[in-house]
């Protein structure tokens, strides 16, 4: 590769007040390359304590940029605590091997676990206890059915939805409620589950549903309940609950105090659960993703670079992947798209 190939005007001043600060932002000993411009103004931007979107595109040294962040404010600031929420265990995994030991990289269900799972072990389990004390926790349809006290839920047209599918309904109204940012579950959610599920509901099979939403999740809450919870049912409780990452109750290993920091990353495929959760917390944010690549949206995920608030929104477009050539042919294509 002989340049880095760009998307955008690398030089485009976005912030004025800003470019000293990116000037002065200097190669240090950890890194084998000087950082980019635009890699200067997002570190800049992180420096300054204010909320910062960062717009990053494949192959834009994303991550060499926010461990650039990291490794200056362990040398400015080495009080100074970051949280890293990544993706998938993956990304965690791979961050927190690169990572200095001033960031504690984790994800959403490694703190929800940390804080709740203790309570809720049993439930997450096929089975719990030993010998006499042994439980199995339903998961199959039909032990579900009957927990929840089910009756045959009818479709528009009258006939009785399958007690398989009537109890994948159920589930998948429970789930959208959990990866959403609302408080108690409803007909939206009934809606949406319905949709996604293509089942026929007139009103009164839509309250139906409803209630035995509202069942099921009830026993998910409950640590002696009957039925096998999800991973998505924990983080909700965590959600619900308030979690605060000034404590080690919500889940980390280290308090972040009120001049911490948070690397919200991949934020073009969050659900609004856990993006609530961020978003509460009492720190800087510095929230990471690329909307072209969001791919879970069927999932309930959503784009949130564009609905979170922040004093910068930077973007990250000159890609180290391929020469320039490769990149003005791949633009071409991408106006044909209309893409942004």
């Amino acid at each position: 590769v002989d340049a880095p190939a760009e998307v955008a005007d690398p030089d485009e001043i976005l912030y004025p007040e800003l470019e000293d600060a990116a000037n002065a932002v200097e190669r240090i000993p950890e890194e084998d390359y000087e950082p980019t411009q635009q890699q200067k103004r997002v570190i800049a931007a992180i420096q300054s304590g204010k909320d910062v979107v960062v717009r990053a595109m494949a192959g834009t040294g994303k991550t060499s940029t926010l461990l650039g962040a990291a490794r200056r404010s362990l040398k400015d600031s080495p009080r100074k605590r970051i949280l890293y929420v990544a993706f998938n265990k993956s990304v965690q995994e791979e961050a927190a091997g690169k990572f200095p030991d001033n960031t504690e990289v984790r994800t959403a269900n490694s703190l929800a676990w940390r804080a709740m799972g203790k309570k809720f072990t049993d439930k997450t389990s096929s089975v719990s206890g030993w010998g006499r004390n042994k439980k199995f926790m339903k998961s199959k349809p039909d032990d579900i059915s009957q927990a929840l006290g089910m009756k045959p839920i009818k479709e528009a047209d009258g006939s009785a939805m399958k007690r398989r599918a009537a109890v994948a309904l159920v589930q998948e109204a429970v789930t959208r409620y959990m990866i959403s940012a609302d408080d108690s579950i409803s007909a939206k959610h009934v809606s949406d589950a319905a949709y996604v599920r293509e089942a026929d509901l007139d009103d009164a099979a839509q309250a139906q549903v409803l209630e035995y939403a509202n069942r099921l999740w009830n026993d998910y809450a409950n640590p002696n309940g009957q039925i096998k919870m999800s991973q998505d049912a924990l983080v909700k409780l965590w959600a619900l609950g308030g979690a605060d990452f000034r404590d080690r109750r919500s889940g980390v290993y280290h308090e972040l105090g009120g001049d911490g920091t948070i690397f919200f990353d991949e934020a073009q495929d969050i659900n609004p659960v856990l993006a609530q959760v961020v978003g509460n917390q009492q720190a800087q944010l510095v929230t990471v993703g690329d909307g072209n690549q969001a791919i879970y949206g069927f999932r309930g995920s959503t784009d949130q670079l564009d609905k979170m608030k922040a004093d910068y929104d930077l973007p990250l477009d000159e890609s180290h992947r391929f020469g320039q050539g490769i990149a003005e042919a791949g633009n071409r294509m991408l106006r044909l798209g209309k893409s942004k």
